[in-house]
């Protein structure tokens, strides 16, 4: 293989993989994970007493770190677009995963369950962008067979019922779970997609 061969089998790595390693758009995910779990604990008596205004405050920020996070990406590594139809699918899936998360923690709740459809579902698409590419994303595995576990635990009687329920009251320790799950892969992936450009940008 050429070096100008080898150099373009590495652009197109790097242009696939872009767009699934952006992993600091996690955290303000993450960080509105803990708010809410810290709003169910009722440790902060202020964001108690200003609730649904502080929820709702916690989210807009949330919402403008993701967008100075994209920001961010943009100016220091560019952009890569895709054919209208994937594009249109890459933004319509958070939104819809969000949608059907949201459905189960409700089913769940209502039904009162014996373990945590949410986090099954979750534990799924985490598997899922382990099998996408295994070669860069091995913790996803882990993280999927943890909140796993934490979902079923219900069934053995080592965890209650209401504690692993997405929109459970006493969901506090499930919710920081998740985040961490959700802050610790995503600044792995960073990490990953950093070492990436990196490693091509030294042999270009």
């Amino acid at each position: 293989m050429t070096s100008f061969t080898a150099r373009l089998e590495q652009i197109r790595m790097i242009t696939s993989l872009y767009n699934k390693l952006q992993g600091l758009k996690m955290i303000p995910v993450a960080i509105y994970l803990f708010g809410i779990a810290l709003y169910r604990s009722e440790l902060w008596h202020w964001f108690t007493i200003w609730n649904p205004l502080s929820t709702l405050g916690l989210l807009v920020l949330c919402i403008a770190g993701y967008l100075a996070i994209d920001k961010y990406y943009k100016r220091n590594f560019g952009r890569v677009t895709s054919k209208s139809p994937e594009q249109i699918a890459e933004w319509m899936l958070p939104g819809l995963l969000a949608v059907l998360l949201i459905a189960f923690g409700y089913i769940e709740f209502y039904a009162v369950l014996p373990l945590s459809l949410s986090c099954l579902v979750i534990s799924v698409i985490l598997f899922y962008f382990y099998r996408e590419e295994r070669s860069l994303r091995q913790h996803y595995l882990f993280w999927s067979i943890i909140v796993f576990l934490m979902g079923i635990l219900p069934i053995f009687g080592l965890y209650s019922p209401s504690q692993v329920y997405l929109m459970g009251p006493d969901a506090q320790i499930s919710l920081v779970v998740l985040g961490v799950v959700l802050l610790s892969a995503g600044l792995i992936d960073h990490s990953k997609l950093v070492q990436t450009f990196s490693a091509n940008t030294e042999t270009a």
